[in-house]
């Protein structure tokens, strides 16, 4: 691994390097045009800025180094205002007497890092128990919260979900993730959310409870998209490890990841947190997830695996483009909005940017020619695939079909010259933040 990939992954830890040591790594030759570039396109530049700032070392590149720092400032910013934000949720919910179990980056913020704004959080996701769904709602609104899908118009609750549209505060600046269960229904992931609730404790968080951490580690590796395994998600997953009191029992690990039927995922994620920094997982587990995964996630793991560089430049959010504009598709009231997210969409998915392209096909280098053209070629069906594999067959089908008759019902509306107006600015940030 070279020093800049090596000092990307330090910077992430939960507990940073010291000065010396980014001292030692970026010492001659170092190519600081490359970390930035890795830096930028792994969604890590405010945690890697901060830590280089507060180590007293700064980036030779004026112009983007004063960027970085700009990013810092208002990561820092918003996250300590949606901690205060998330403070008075889980507040009004202790007082409720409502248990709330903080998920991922809400609850790693205070338990490993110690800084509730070490990264951009879309939202804070927590769970609760079904039967509290509905106070817990109405707890939520009594401190100021707001549902997305009163904006634009999606309802509250779906039986068909696992999750309420998000809630948000009066600034927008937190959004509240309401879930009952870890995972959608139709997805190949089957937790087990009773042993959830009774291996629980109680967390660092006021008013809040955690998983176990080896709940927390497999819930990871189920809930990463599979194609967006860059530094800024694995993080999460090697820092759990190295840094979770009580230590994680991969034991258990192997045990829940049977249970849940997540050894394709277990395997997949655990390997490329390994190859960014060491784990220390036995050879024989791993070797047992990798002999349940999927030829599919073998196959582009291995590939990723090949070369610590094309792993930290295959992170790819395609997928999370495409989800916005089907979420567009379907909310908004004007049929010409909805049409035109329909075409963006396949859009999107039929004709990826050649930079998306590269990721895709695990790329350790810009291509160019006839490569390029095949990666571009090739993307749709990794997409496809990828997407498949996250959702699950029926249901990504079961999505399509329903899209095209949105599509369909668009374009009749359009020529009979039906429907509402379009989406406003405030519904379309939401749509936006909630991706």
């Amino acid at each position: 691994m070279s020093n800049e990939i090596h000092l990307l992954a330090a910077l992430c830890l939960a507990r940073p390097p010291s000065a010396a040591e980014v001292q030692t790594l970026t010492a001659a030759p170092f190519d600081w045009t490359l970390f930035m570039d890795l830096a930028e396109r792994n969604a890590v530049v405010a945690i890697c800025g901060k830590r280089l700032e507060a180590l007293g070392i700064a980036c030779p590149h004026q112009a983007r180094w004063s960027a970085w720092q700009g990013a810092r400032a208002r990561l820092t910013s918003d996250g300590l205002t949606r901690q205060i934000w998330a403070m008075k949720a889980y507040a009004q919910l202790a007082r409720a007497g409502i248990p709330v179990i903080v998920l991922k980056g809400g609850l790693f913020g205070t338990e490993l890092y110690g800084d509730a704004a070490y990264k951009k959080m879309n939202d804070i996701d927590v769970l609760l128990r079904p039967d509290d769904i509905e106070r817990a709602l109405a707890q939520l609104t009594a401190v100021g919260f707001k549902s997305t899908g009163d904006v634009y118009g999606d309802g509250k609750k779906s039986k068909k979900n696992h999750h309420t549209p998000p809630y948000y505060s009066p600034d927008h600046k937190c959004m509240i993730g309401v879930h009952w269960q870890l995972c959608s229904p139709y997805v190949p992931w089957k937790p087990d959310t009773a042993g959830i609730w009774a291996r629980s404790a109680e967390s660092a968080i006021p008013g809040a409870r955690r998983m176990s951490w080896e709940d927390n580690l497999v819930h990871l590796c189920v809930h990463l998209p599979f194609l967006k395994t860059g530094v800024r998600e694995l993080a999460d997953v090697y820092n759990v490890v190295r840094f979770a009191t009580p230590a994680i029992d991969f034991a258990v690990v192997d045990e829940r990841a049977r249970a849940w039927k997540a050894e394709d995922a277990v395997y997949r994620v655990l390997s490329l947190a390994d190859a960014l920094v060491p784990l220390g997982i036995p050879p024989a587990l791993m070797a047992r997830w990798k002999a349940a995964a999927t030829p599919f996630t073998r196959a582009d793991t291995e590939a990723k695996l090949a070369s610590p560089l094309a792993l930290v430049r295959s992170r790819s959010a395609i997928v999370g483009a495409i989800e916005r504009q089907a979420v567009f598709l379907r909310v908004s009231p004007a049929p010409t909005e909805r049409m035109a997210a329909f075409v963006k969409k396949w859009a999107i998915f039929l004709l990826p940017p050649a930079a998306e392209a590269e990721k895709l096909a695990n790329a350790a280098a810009p291509l160019r020619g006839l490569a390029l053209l095949a990666a571009r070629l090739a993307a749709p069906g990794r997409i496809w695939r990828a997407m498949k594999r996250d959702y699950g067959a029926p249901a990504l089908t079961a999505m399509t079909a329903i899209n095209a008759a949105l599509f369909a019902k668009a374009c009749g509306q359009a020529v009979l010259g039906r429907g509402g107006a379009r989406m406003s600015a405030d519904a379309r940030r939401m749509v936006e933040a909630a991706e």
